[in-house]
């Protein structure tokens, strides 16, 4: 946020981007699949392959709780904060 003050008493607020926590998926996909082991998605997650070749798999759970496991290369999950 950016905070601007002119000299007649106004201040304007702008929002600037948000803050953004990376979250690596380094958790290989497994068989048998150990859900509780993956990285648990949010709303608004964005998922990022860091590598061109990179496969990740996507869960949802019975709670409709969604996590995902690296299959290959590198991925993050970007979260607001």
């Amino acid at each position: 946020m950016l905070l601007n003050a002119c000299g007649n008493g106004e201040v304007q607020v702008k929002n600037t981007s948000e803050a953004i926590e990376k979250i690596s998926i380094e958790i290989p996909c497994t068989t048998p699949t150990t859900l509780s082991n993956y990285v648990e998605l949010k709303s608004g997650d964005t998922i990022v392959k860091d590598e061109v070749s990179s496969s990740i798999k996507l869960y949802h759970d019975e709670n409709n709780l969604k996590r995902v496991c690296l299959q290959s290369g590198k991925a993050h999950v970007e979260r607001a904060i």
